[in-house]
């Protein structure tokens, strides 16, 4: 008994003597300190009065400037009855709170409701990280005093996981945090699920053309017509083609049309050259109308003549314009030529190519021996190797858009596998017309193939690459390794001493300039995969961000900022490793409380006032034609009117919230402050993007795809945090904590089995019973037709005999009345 006592009064008389030393520390740094508490309050101070006054000013500002703040109230073509009320100067901030999730889903588009939903979503898990805190900080903060731990005397840390000893018992503490955290993930995750089904199913049952529309790739030769391929899937699908024929039985269609992509290099270049001469040819009648004067323009820009431009250009819009009729007449006609060929016999050659090798033999030496041929077989061949060849205008790509009279056959047509190859025939959901990236369709499996290839190329090794800048900057964070390992940095803070928080305060920044860079460069290598939409493309764009954001920003800057700190101690006594690792770890937290302070409060404040549109639609409106309203609200040279706003690009601003998630899954069971941190960011960025929705933001609507791949890398990120919680347990040499924690990532797992077996699925699809009850509605309401997606799937330039401009008839007729 004498010895326990004589333990005990040791270790408290040891305790006693380190917190001594750690407040006679403090006090000796004084305010050159740079420890965690010190970097916390600089970063407030320093970002949360940026912030603060940012704010100030867009509270200021928003309602006297309601062309720039109130966009979607002001323009007519972009009028939202949300945007109608723009409150106080103040209320704002919670009356957009009493927006419901409908209203929002209905004027902003799902995409804008799923966003506000991820960051609500992060609200309720950081109070659940508040509620472990009520017992993680207690636990923490009065932890024995360890050798081990001696160094660890800065406020903040003390209340983490850094504190505790190894074999502490007060890590179980940490696995119940564990399981309370991860479990609400996982029952919110589901509780999401139900809502984003729901809303699913209701965009999917709109009348728009894409849910009534399927785009078919890799059509086989005998498929690339409108009537075949429009056979084909009347064959499938109808019904009543299956009835005996012998009765007299009306047949009804349950395609509604098909159009097969053309290849149309030339002709889209003369549209987009019409389409040039056309704003020159507005601008001249504007100058004419409003200035009385007559335009005049040099043919040349060095030494040409001066000639009217009214009526120069009204003759080269009459021609470009006829060019442009002859182009589409000559592509009908090729067209046309080419699809009869193919129904004739002697084009049956071709069918029997896939079905015997010798016979495939015969056919390329028959071919290749033009003298043997028949004229109509030589031009028969001919057709055929352009079809192949796809060189020039009205050559047949092998992809076409089938669009159905129901919902029905829609949903069943994509779940349908078309045919026995893999690569052939296959069906997607067909992006919106607007959406649509007409130059990446028809690119052949083989180009497709070869340019995911490189792209994942490409996107690995920059991620290799990009561990150099992050880990450099990752360093700057701890001044006091980096003195160690540059020695005369000590002279120059010794010199300078607000150097050390100007450097500490560095770091955060530049990771969010490195992170504000990223997109750009990886939105050039995703384009090299031949997305057939802007929405794909973007989805991709999203899972390399996201990728990058967890390993790059993430990982290399916990783990090369853990080994940088502990780099000197290592050297000097490598078999202690183990234990600085276990405690640098945990001690991270606060660089990335700092990365997620500064790019909420930089973030939040920016987007909030608008900078960048601003400033764009300032020179905007400085230069370029403004002589009318058409002039002045069209975008001109990329600068964009305050009247024609940016869409809201979700995958670059979604990937950041990434961090946000690993942040606060990985650091709110080993640093419970995180949590504070983390809630008032989630709610920052949700009071903002709440307001920029209804208020700046146009309506666009690409079905919320973005959410399913959201949540997938969410439960990845969940696992990657309980494996990374368990190896700092182990480290820490806390055996029971270790076995309690593993069940949890089992769990975890097969949670993550479980919803990838439908729940994905299900929303992507709308469900037979709900098809039904909306064909019912819709073809029992007369006054419903299909209007909306007739002729929405032909390409532009195709439709540009429709759209030539009046403005140039009306000028040649008045020019010649002035005759």
């Amino acid at each position: 008994e004498m010895t326990e006592m004589t333990m005990e009064e040791t270790e408290e008389r040891m305790f006693a003597l380190h917190t001594s030393r750690g407040l006679e520390d403090t006090e000796e740094d004084g305010e050159g300190s740079n420890d965690t508490s010190e970097v916390l309050r600089t970063t407030f101070r320093l970002y949360g009065v940026i912030f603060v006054v940012l704010f100030c000013i867009y509270c200021f500002v928003r309602r006297r400037y309601p062309g720039a703040y109130n966009v979607r109230n002001t323009y007519e073509h972009l009028k939202c009855d949300l945007a109608a009320n723009s409150y106080g100067v103040l209320s704002w901030i919670w009356g957009i709170f009493f927006i419901s999730d409908l209203d929002l889903f209905e004027q902003c588009g799902l995409d804008a409701i799923a966003l506000i939903r991820i960051l609500q979503f992060g609200m309720k898990l950081s109070i659940v990280g508040i509620f472990n805190s009520i017992f993680l900080i207690p636990s923490y903060g009065t932890a024995k005093y360890s050798e081990e731990t001696a160094d660890v005397n800065d406020t903040v840390q003390q209340l983490s996981l850094s504190h505790v000893p190894p074999g502490s018992p007060v890590m179980i503490a940490t696995v119940v945090a564990a399981y309370i955290l991860f479990g609400a993930a996982m029952y919110l995750i589901l509780q999401e699920f139900k809502w984003y089904t729901v809303h699913r199913h209701v965009l999917l049952s709109k009348p728009q053309p894409n849910n009534y529309t399927i785009c078919v790739s890799g059509l086989p030769l005998e498929y690339r017509s409108n009537q075949a391929i429009r056979d084909y899937f009347n064959d499938c699908l109808c019904q009543d083609t299956l009835l005996d024929t012998s009765r007299d039985v009306v047949l009804q269609d349950c395609v509604l049309e098909t159009n097969i992509v053309l290849s149309i290099p030339k002709l889209e270049k003369l549209v987009m050259e019409r389409d040039a001469l056309d704003a020159k040819l507005t601008h001249a009648i504007n100058v004419r109308d409003i200035q009385g004067k007559t335009p005049m323009h040099k043919t040349k820009k060095c030494g040409g003549e001066k000639v009217d431009s009214i009526e120069t250009y009204s003759k080269e819009m009459e021609e470009k314009n006829n060019e442009i009729l002859r182009a589409i007449s000559k592509i009908e006609a090729s067209t046309e030529s080419k699809r009869q060929t193919s129904m004739r016999g002697d084009v049956d050659v071709d069918a029997n190519l896939s079905s015997s090798p010798s016979a495939q033999e015969q056919s390329g030496d028959n071919f290749a021996d033009d003298s043997t041929k028949s004229p109509e077989s030589k031009r028969s061949s001919s057709i055929m190797n352009s079809i192949r060849a796809g060189k020039e205008d009205g050559d047949i790509k092998d992809v076409g858009f089938v669009s159905f009279r129901n919902l029905r056959s829609t949903m069943a047509a994509l779940q349908m596998v078309h045919h026995e190859s893999p690569f052939e025939m296959q069906r997607q959901e067909a992006p919106l017309p607007e959406d649509i990236l007409w130059n990446n369709i028809g690119k052949s499996n083989k180009q497709l193939q070869l340019g995911k290839l490189l792209s994942l190329t490409l996107t690995t090794t920059l991620c290799l690459l990009w561990t150099i800048p992050v880990s450099f900057v990752a360093a700057l964070n701890d001044v006091d390794a980096l003195q160690d390992l540059i020695p005369f940095l000590e002279d120059w803070i010794e010199t300078a001493p607000w150097l050390s928080d100007v450097l500490a305060q560095l770091a955060p920044l530049l990771v969010v300039v490195l992170i504000a860079l990223l997109p750009t460069i990886l939105l050039v290598i995703t384009k090299l995969e031949g997305s057939i939409s802007d929405s794909s493309e973007q989805a991709s764009l999203f899972l390399k961000l996201s990728a990058f954001m967890i390993i790059q920003t993430f990982f290399v800057s916990a783990v090369s900022g853990s080994i940088f700190t502990a780099l000197q101690d290592i050297i000097d006594d490598p078999l202690s490793t183990v234990d600085l690792l276990a405690t640098s770890l945990p001690a991270q937290a606060s660089y990335f409380m700092q990365i997620l302070l500064v790019q909420t409060f930089i973030g939040v404040g920016v987007e909030l006032l608008r900078i960048g549109p601003v400033v764009v639609a300032f020179i905007r409106g400085k230069v370029g034609p403004s002589l009318t309203d058409e002039e002045r609200n069209a975008t001109w040279l990329g600068l964009r009117p305050f009247s024609d706003p940016a869409p809201f690009l979700h995958a670059i601003k979604l990937y950041r919230f990434v961090l946000y998630f690993m942040v606060l899954f990985v650091y709110s069971c080993m640093s419970p402050i995180v949590s504070y941190i983390a809630l008032l960011c989630f709610g920052l960025l949700t009071m903002c993007y709440r307001n920029q929705f209804v208020y700046c933001y146009p309506f666009k609507e690409t079905g919320g795809k973005l959410w399913g791949e959201f949540t997938n890398i969410m439960v990845v990120a969940m696992l990657i945090s309980e494996i990374v919680l368990t190896g700092v347990l182990v480290l820490k040499k806390s055996i029971a904590a270790t076995v309690l924690i593993v069940p949890l990532i089992v769990i975890t797992s097969l949670f993550k089995a479980y919803i990838d077996q439908q729940h994905y699925f299900v929303t992507k699809h709308l469900p037979g019973r709900r098809c039904i009850e909306v064909d019912r509605l819709a073809h029992g309401d007369p006054s419903f037709d299909f209007s909306f997606v007739e002729g929405t799937y032909i390409q532009n330039a195709l439709r540009a005999d429709k759209n030539i401009p009046g403005d140039a008839e009306q000028m040649v007729e008045s020019i010649e009345v002035e005759a």
